[in-house]
């Protein structure tokens, strides 16, 4: 706005000029690019924000689902009814012909599965003999399932010493619909109430479905092995491996392979902030191929997971480089507009041939006589009529009446209208010096008063 008037107020006493022309040009183009980059710099920010906010809703309603799961593998540590009948399922040396035990685990198992409808099944392997057949919550689990989920979580829920572990494991669904080949489960080591000694490893298979769509609004029956092609969420553990997800091919993995600039920008501490945003590209090789994305983070209440959100940036930002651009233009603009206004610049007055300064000179400039002019231009300089009759070493009375006598040939009625006439005609002491070298016979003294 400053610049604006600043411009204005210039142009009414300089003539026009190319330099304006083109500052004014500049810095309205350079303005209208940095207008249009701050919109789309705008437009970035606000889906991530949104996304943010969905982010703290959904990390809570995990925490709960995952509280609420291990709450049920707790009950067999605590209930002395079921830990009898898994003592008594573990010291048994028959290992095939489990019924009566496998009645009791399957009834309270599918009364709990009413409460907490994540659960989709649930197996018991007893530790002394890993050749017995597990205890099952329903029939429909063959060996081809259970086997792969013993091979990998039963070592790590006996490390874990009564702490609850979740982990991806190979298998085969119940759901011949489903063909799920990766299943997330919550394991527990169960001990005897009274001794203390370790019974077996409970093991909850969790419904994939509704946790796929608590994590991100969205099943796996939506899309089945389909890589996201818009954005998407994904549950990443203490490892940085993918819990759960709404692609089945990213299961399993590691996130570092998933998410764009995991690797450099994503915290991995405890100590990291819970939440934050950042802008990366997704590599495939050494070449960036899925343009830019926001990654969105949010730690799990309680946890060491973190929900992660990809979205894709619709409207890239301006290169860095282009920006140094448009700022470096808009102050170029300003400098030259400046230049100009402060005289930096020749302007047509001054550039051109004096004839051109004899046309701007007025026909009632012209006829007034030599003294007259004279005493014109010491009106200009702003002289009083005793200084005026000081350089010219005349009376002041005189000055007085060749005043009374231009006054009269101009029309006008005192001094001040006189200084006017001579600024609507645009006369100042520069011009009529230059017209009165090449005219010293219409002055009567030397121009060096004008000076």
């Amino acid at each position: 706005m400053a610049l604006g008037i600043a411009v204005l107020r210039g142009l009414e006493k300089k003539p026009f000029s190319k330099r304006i022309v083109a500052g004014i040009s500049l810095a309205l183009i350079s303005f209208a690019v940095m207008v249009v980059d701050i919109q789309r710099s705008i437009k970035q920010e606000d889906p991530a924000a949104y996304a943010a906010k969905i982010l703290v809703l959904r990390s809570r309603r995990i925490a709960e689902l995952a509280a609420s799961i291990e709450a049920i593998s707790f009950q067999f540590f605590m209930n002395r009814l079921l830990n009898t009948t898994l003592s008594a399922y573990v010291n048994d040396a028959e290992r095939y012909d489990i019924s009566k035990w496998n009645t009791v685990f399957s009834q309270h198992m599918e009364g709990l599965a009413q409460t907490v409808p994540e659960i989709e099944d649930a197996i018991f392997f007893a530790i002394p003999d890993p050749n017995k057949i597990p205890l099952m919550m329903t029939d429909s689990l063959t060996r081809a399932t259970y086997q792969p989920v013993r091979s990998i979580i039963m070592q790590k829920a006996i490390a874990a010493s009564g702490k609850s572990v979740w982990d991806v494991c190979m298998g085969a669904s119940k759901s011949a619909a489903q063909n799920v080949n990766k299943l997330l489960v919550c394991a527990r080591l169960i001990t005897n109430i009274d001794t203390h000694v370790p019974l077996g490893v409970l093991v909850l298979l969790v419904n994939p479905d509704r946790i796929a769509r608590a994590v991100s609004g969205s099943s796996w029956d939506e899309d089945a092995n389909a890589a996201p092609k818009t954005d998407y969420t994904l549950l990443i553990d203490e490892n940085s491996k993918i819990l759960v997800s709404a692609s089945l091919s990213q299961i399993g993995l590691q996130a570092q392979a998933q998410v764009p600039g995991f690797s450099e920008h994503f915290p991995l501490n405890k100590a990291a902030s819970p939440s934050g945003k950042y802008k990366a590209r997704a590599l495939s090789g050494a070449k960036a191929t899925q343009g830019l994305f926001w990654v969105i983070y949010e730690r799990v209440p309680d946890r060491l997971w973190t929900l992660v959100s990809i979205l894709p940036v619709s409207v890239d930002p301006l290169p860095l480089f282009f920006r140094i651009f448009i700022i470096a233009g808009f102050a170029a603009s300003v400098w030259l507009i400046l230049s100009v206004l402060r005289g930096g610049e020749a302007t047509p007055d001054q550039s051109q041939p004096p004839a051109q300064h004899l046309e701007a000179i007025p026909d009632w400039f012209k006829a007034l006589a030599p003294r007259e002019k004279v005493v014109m231009v010491l009106l200009l300089k702003g002289l009083s009529n005793k200084e005026i009759a000081y350089h010219l070493a005349i009376r002041e009375q005189t000055v007085k009446n060749y005043l009374h006598g231009i006054y009269k040939k101009l029309g006008v009625q005192d001094r001040f209208s006189a200084l006017l006439l001579m600024q609507n005609a645009h006369l100042n002491i520069e011009t009529i010096k230059d017209y009165a070298e090449k005219n010293p016979s219409e002055f009567s003294v030397s121009i060096d008063i004008l000076a």
